[in-house]
């Protein structure tokens, strides 16, 4: 038997020699590019729970730059009690994004509410009047529960669509070029999401 082990032993330390491990992956194989899950892949309801806080810096670079047209020139952040882009004093944490690059430029956005929202609430907010240059729309993308939706022309004859909805006690808003707002906002959702600490 201590003549059948050691054998078994020997055959073992022989086969474990001729391992060299796993190939190398071949060096000239480009990194992944990192990816966002549109909104349309999402079944309905969403079921994530959205932070109320700053959710910038983990935004997919490249769901901004498909959003605006190309890398962004100019970006802005704010946070509970900064005044917002339209001059008030916010109680939210947002950023925008901009470009003006030859291919004509563009620009997004979102935002978080900073206090808890109530479903009665969000049930105010989701039938609250468009601002000027926007009307209610229907959109076919989920986006929190309520919610709404809207389409904007800016002054630039830039076509935006805007979702809002809750999500948990979070009432989360995009906006972006109507042809961009299913990966951008997707990507805002998965920032917002990710923040959760």
């Amino acid at each position: 038997m201590r003549g059948v082990a050691a054998g078994l032993l020997v055959l073992g330390l022989v086969a474990l020699g001729g391992c060299k491990g796993t190939p190398a992956a071949d060096p000239t194989t480009p990194a992944p590019t990192p990816t966002t899950t549109p909104l349309s892949a999402y079944s309905t309801p969403i079921e994530v729970t959205v932070s109320r806080s700053l959710f910038c810096d983990r935004v997919s670079p490249t769901a901004i730059e498909h959003a605006i047209g190309g890398p962004a020139e100019e970006s802005k952040k704010w946070v509970n009690g900064d005044p917002t882009p339209t001059g008030d004093k916010g109680r939210e944490y947002g950023c925008s994004w901009s470009t003006t690059s030859s291919s004509g430029g563009g620009q997004a956005s979102a935002w978080v509410f900073a206090p808890p929202i109530t479903r009665a609430r969000a049930a105010d907010l989701a039938t609250m009047g468009p601002g000027t240059r926007c009307q209610r729309s229907k959109s076919p993308l989920p986006f929190g529960d309520p919610m709404s939706s809207y389409a904007c022309a800016l002054s630039t004859g830039e076509q935006m669509t805007q979702l809002a909805g809750l999500f948990g006690d979070a009432w989360l808003t995009c906006q972006a070029p109507s042809d961009a707002v299913d990966e951008f906002c997707g990507a805002i959702l998965a920032a917002a999401s990710s923040a959760i600490g």
